[in-house]
C-alpha cells in the first residue's frame, strides 16, 4: 500500500508538471503572436544601435592613436577602415528609423567629425614620424661617450618624456635656454632638440583639440540616440517581462532534468572562449583533474588533438615516472587561493622535452566541484634568445674595450673609467709629435712597430717608475692616461704637484728617445719625442677632461712645446677654434687637390648581369641602376673626412659652394668616362635656388653628350619655400633627359604633400627607417606606408642604407626593387666600375 501510494504521488507529480507545461506553453503561444509583432520594430532598433556602436567603436578606436604611450600604431590602415564606417553612416542616413526621428543631421554631423578627426590623425602620424627620425639622427650624429652630461642629460629627458603633458615639455625647453653651447655639435643638438619639442607641443595641441571638441559630438549623439532609444525599450521592456516570465517558467521545469550539467557547460563558455584568445597553451580541468577543453596552441606545442586529450588525466604531458607526482602538486596547489607559477619540464606527443612554466587558476571557487585552468608557457623560444644575446654581448666586450695593438684599455673602456662617481682623476694625453713624419719614411709595418715598441716603453717606464696611471691607446699614435687621485686632498694642490713632477718624468723619457726597430732588412734607429696636455680636475662633468688635455695637447703643438695644461677658455673661443681646424682642413684640401670623391652603386635586384660580370661588389651580379657619387677630403694627417664631418662648417664658412662645384666636375667627368653607367649627385634645394650652382649644373647640361645619365638626388628643406623656381630646373634638367629623386623621403612630415607638385621619378626612403625595419615596428609601417604612396603616385622606389640580408628580404617582399647599402657594395673607387 505504501509503494503503491509513493507510485501514486511519483505519477501525479509528472502529470501536474505537463499539465502546468501545456498552460503556459498555450498562453506563451498565444501572447508570442502579438510579441512577434513587435519584434521588427525591434528589429529595427537593434540595427540602428549596432550602426551607432560600431561608429562608436570605430571612433574609440581612433582614440588609441593618439595616446602617447602607445609604442606601435599602423596609420596606414585608418583611410580604408573608414571606408567601412562612410558606407555605414550613409547606410543610417537612409534608414527610416532615422529619417522619421529628425536624426539625419546628427548623421552628417558625425560624418564631419570623423573627416576633421582622420585630418588631425595625419597630422599626428607625420609628426610621430618626423621625431622618430629626428631623435634617431640625433643619437647618431650628437651622443657619444664625449658628450657633456647636460646634452646626455637633455637627450634622455626628451627620449622618455610624454607629450601628453605640456608641463614636461615647457620645463626641458625652459632647461635647453640657460645651456650655452660649446661646439657646432651641441648646437645642432639643440636645434634638433628644440625642434622634437616643438613637434611634441604641436601633438599635444592635437590631442587637446581631439579631447575637447571631436570626442564630444560623438558622446553627444550618442547619449542623444541612446535616451530616445530607452523610451522605446522602457514600453518594450514591459511586454517582454511578461513574456519572459511565462517562458522562464517553461523552461524552469524543462530545465530541472538535467540543470546541473547545463549549469556546467554554461559556466565553462565564457572561459573558452577567453582559451582559444590566450596565446599560451591552456587545458580545462574538471575538478578531477580530467581535461575537458584544450585550445589550439596545445596541438602546436604537445601535438595532442583534442579528441585525444578529452576525458584524459592532465598527466599526460608529463613523463610517464612523473604522471602521479604532477597531478599530486597540481591537486595540492588547487586548495590555495589565486594560483602559482612553476618551471616544469614536460612532454610532447613524440616525448620530446619542452621546458616550461605552467600556471594554475581556479576558475569556479565557491562551486562545490570547481574547474581549473592549466596556462603553459614555452620557454625554450627565451632560452635560444637569452643565449644568443650573452654571446653578442661577450664578443661585443672583447672587441670593444682592449686595444688589439698595444693590449692598452681603448677608448670605450677609458669613458667607462672615467665616469665613475668613486673615481677622480687626471687625464695625461700623449701623442707622438713626429708620427707623421716618420709615415713618409717608412712603411705601415713599420709605422705600426713604433706603435708598439713605444706602447710597451710606456708601459714599463709606468711601473718601473711606480707612477700610478692606466694608459689606453685612443686612435694612431695618440694615447691617455688616466691619473686616479685621491679626494681628501686640500684643494688638491698635493695632487696637481705629484702628477706635475710624473709629467716630466714621462716627458724627459720620450724627448729624443732612440728606440730600434726590428725589419727584415735589419734593425732601425727611430727617434721619438712626444707631446702631451693635462687635464683639469675640477669640473663636474668628467668626461670633459678626455677633451680638455687634447685641447691642451694641441696648445703644446701650436707653441713647439711637449707639454701644456689645460687652462678654462672662452666657449666661444674654443667653438672658434674648432670651426677653425675644419674651416683649414677643408681650405687645404680645395688647395692640394685633395677633395675626391667615391661611388656607391643602387642595383636592380631585379636584373643579373647575363655575363656574369660584378660591379664592384663581392655579393652579386646585379646590374647597377646609377651610381650615387659621395665627396670625401683628405687632411694633413692622410685621415680620410666624410660629409658628416666637414659639411656644416663648410656652409658655416662659405666653402660649401666650392665643394659643391668640385663634385658637379667630377660627375660630369665620370658621364663622359663612362658612357655606359649612369650617376647621380646630391642637391639640397638650396643649391638649385643658388645662382652660381645652377648655372653651373645647366652650362654643363647643354653641352654634356649623355646628360641622360644623370640623376639628381633633392633634399628637400622644410624652410624653402621657392618650389616655382625648383620646379623650372626640375624641368630644364627632364628636358636634357636628366632623372630626379627625392632623397630621404620619409623624414618630414611635409614630404607627402609637396612631392605631389614636383614632377620626380624616385623617391629615396629615408636610412633612418631602412636600418631600423626588422626591429622596429613603426620603421616598417611608416616605410609600407611610403612603398604604397609610391606605387599609387607610379613612382619608383630607392632604398638605401640596406647592410644586411634580412633587410634586403623585408625590402624585396614589399616589391622594393631598387637597393643600396654595404649588404651589396660599400662606397667604391670609380675606377672599379665595370665598363
Amino acid at each position: 500500500m505504501k509503494k503503491l501510494f509513493s507510485n501514486f504521488n511519483q505519477i501525479s507529480k509528472d502529470t501536474i508538471n505537463w499539465i502546468i507545461m501545456s498552460i503556459i506553453m498555450i498562453i506563451s503561444l498565444s501572447f508570442a503572436l502579438s510579441y512577434f509583432i513587435s519584434l521588427k520594430n525591434v528589429s529595427d532598433y537593434n540595427a540602428v544601435t549596432r550602426q551607432m556602436t560600431m561608429i562608436y567603436d570605430a571612433n574609440t578606436r581612433l582614440n588609441t592613436l593618439f595616446s602617447s604611450d602607445k609604442p606601435s600604431r599602423d596609420f596606414s590602415s585608418i583611410n580604408e577602415n573608414m571606408k567601412v564606417v562612410y558606407n555605414t553612416l550613409d547606410t543610417l542616413g537612409q534608414n527610416p528609423l532615422i529619417l522619421d526621428n529628425s536624426f539625419s543631421n546628427d548623421v552628417e554631423y558625425l560624418k564631419t567629425a570623423f573627416a576633421e578627426k582622420i585630418k588631425l590623425i595625419d597630422e599626428l602620424g607625420a609628426l610621430n614620424s618626423q621625431n622618430s627620425v629626428i631623435l634617431h639622427a640625433i643619437e647618431q650624429k650628437y651622443i657619444n661617450p664625449n658628450s657633456r652630461y647636460e646634452v646626455v642629460n637633455i637627450f634622455s629627458q626628451i627620449t622618455q618624456l610624454n607629450y601628453n603633458n605640456y608641463t614636461e615639455i615647457y620645463a626641458i625647453k625652459e632647461k635647453i635656454k640657460y645651456i650655452t653651447p660649446q661646439n657646432l655639435t651641441e648646437q645642432n643638438f639643440l636645434k634638433n632638440a628644440n625642434l622634437v619639442l616643438d613637434n611634441l607641443t604641436k601633438l599635444n595641441l592635437i590631442i587637446t583639440r581631439n579631447e575637447s571638441a571631436i570626442n564630444g559630438k560623438f558622446k553627444d549623439l550618442r547619449e542623444k540616440f541612446a535616451n530616445f532609444n530607452a523610451e522605446f525599450y522602457n514600453s518594450f521592456s514591459e511586454m517582454t517581462m511578461v513574456f519572459t516570465a511565462i517562458f522562464l517558467t517553461f523552461l524552469l521545469i524543462t530545465y530541472m532534468v538535467n540543470s546541473d550539467a547545463i549549469s556546467k557547460k554554461q559556466k565553462l563558455r565564457p572561459y573558452k572562449a577567453l582559451v582559444d584568445r590566450d596565446e599560451n597553451a591552456v587545458f580545462l580541468l574538471n575538478h578531477k583533474f580530467q581535461i575537458t577543453y584544450a585550445n589550439k596552441q596545445v596541438t602546436e606545442m604537445f601535438g595532442y588533438k583534442l579528441d585525444e586529450l578529452k576525458g584524459k588525466d592532465i598527466g599526460i604531458i608529463a613523463a610517464s615516472e612523473d604522471h602521479a607526482k604532477f597531478e599530486k602538486k597540481l591537486k595540492e596547489e588547487s586548495d590555495k587561493i589565486g594560483y602559482f607559477t612553476q618551471q616544469l619540464r614536460l612532454l610532447d606527443k613524440n616525448g620530446t622535452p619542452i621546458n616550461s612554466k605552467i600556471k594554475l587558476s581556479k576558475l569556479d571557487e565557491k562551486s562545490k566541484h570547481p574547474h581549473y585552468g592549466v596556462f603553459i608557457k614555452d620557454m625554450r623560444p627565451n632560452e635560444a634568445m637569452q643565449a644568443s644575446l650573452a654571446a653578442a654581448e661577450q664578443t661585443l666586450l672583447e672587441q670593444g674595450y682592449v686595444d688589439k695593438m698595444t693590449n692598452f684599455g681603448s677608448e670605450l673602456a677609458l669613458n667607462e673609467r672615467i665616469i665613475k662617481p668613486e673615481i677622480e682623476g687626471y687625464i695625461i694625453y700623449l701623442t707622438i709629435a713626429n708620427f707623421d713624419n716618420l709615415r713618409l719614411f717608412y712603411s705601415s709595418d713599420i709605422t705600426s712597430q713604433i706603435i708598439k715598441v713605444f706602447a710597451r716603453s710606456l708601459d714599463l717606464f709606468l711601473v718601473t717608475e711606480k707612477i700610478p696611471a692606466q694608459p689606453f691607446r685612443m686612435q694612431g699614435d695618440e694615447f691617455c692616461l688616466f691619473y686616479p687621485v685621491h679626494k681628501a686632498s686640500k684643494e688638491n694642490i698635493d695632487n696637481r704637484i705629484i702628477v706635475a713632477n710624473h709629467v716630466r718624468k714621462i716627458i724627459a723619457k720620450f724627448t729624443n728617445q732612440q728606440t730600434k726597430i726590428a725589419t727584415k732588412a735589419g734593425d732601425i734607429s727611430v727617434t721619438i719625442n712626444v707631446v702631451a696636455g693635462v687635464s683639469s680636475n675640477k669640473d663636474n662633468n668628467r668626461a670633459t677632461r678626455v677633451f680638455q688635455a687634447v685641447m691642451a695637447m694641441y696648445e703644446a703643438q701650436q707653441k713647439n712645446e711637449n707639454l701644456e695644461y689645460y687652462r678654462p677658455n672662452n666657449p666661444i673661443e674654443l667653438k672658434y677654434t674648432q670651426n677653425q681646424l675644419m674651416i683649414n682642413t677643408i681650405q687645404q684640401a680645395i688647395k692640394t687637390n685633395h677633395v675626391f670623391v667615391l661611388v656607391q652603386p643602387i642595383f636592380d635586384i631585379s636584373k643579373s648581369d647575363p655575363n656574369g660580370r660584378e660591379y664592384g661588389t663581392q655579393r652579386t651580379n646585379f646590374v647597377p641602376l646609377v651610381y650615387e657619387i659621395l665627396i670625401r677630403l683628405i687632411d694633413d694627417s692622410g685621415r680620410v673626412r666624410h660629409p658628416g664631418e666637414f659639411m656644416d662648417v663648410a656652409k658655416q664658412a662659405s666653402l660649401y659652394t666650392s665643394l659643391t662645384k668640385i663634385v658637379i666636375e667630377e660627375a660630369f667627368r665620370l658621364i663622359e668616362n663612362f658612357p655606359n653607367s649612369k650617376f647621380s649627385i646630391n642637391l639640397s634645394f638650396f643649391d638649385i635656388a643658388n645662382n652660381e650652382i645652377r648655372a653651373l649644373l645647366e652650362e654643363k647640361l647643354a653641352k654634356a653628350k649623355n646628360a641622360k645619365n644623370l640623376f639628381i638626388e633633392i633634399l628637400e628643406s622644410e624652410e624653402f619655400d621657392d618650389y616655382d623656381s625648383l620646379r623650372k630646373f626640375i624641368a630644364t634638367a627632364k628636358n636634357r633627359g636628366c632623372k630626379i629623386a627625392i632623397d630621404d623621403f620619409g623624414s618630414g612630415y611635409s614630404n607627402y604633400y609637396r612631392v605631389l607638385t614636383l614632377d620626380v621619378d624616385f623617391i629615396k626612403i629615408d636610412g633612418a627607417l631602412i636600418k631600423d625595419i626588422v626591429a622596429d615596428e613603426s620603421s616598417r609601417a611608416i616605410v609600407e606606408t611610403i612603398t604604397a604612396f609610391a606605387k599609387n603616385r607610379n613612382y619608383e622606389i630607392i632604398a638605401e642604407y640596406v647592410e644586411n640580408h634580412q633587410i634586403s628580404t623585408i625590402l624585396e617582399s614589399m616589391g622594393i626593387k631598387y637597393m643600396q647599402g654595404f649588404f651589396y657594395s660599400k662606397p667604391m673607387e670609380p675606377s672599379k666600375i665595370a665598363v
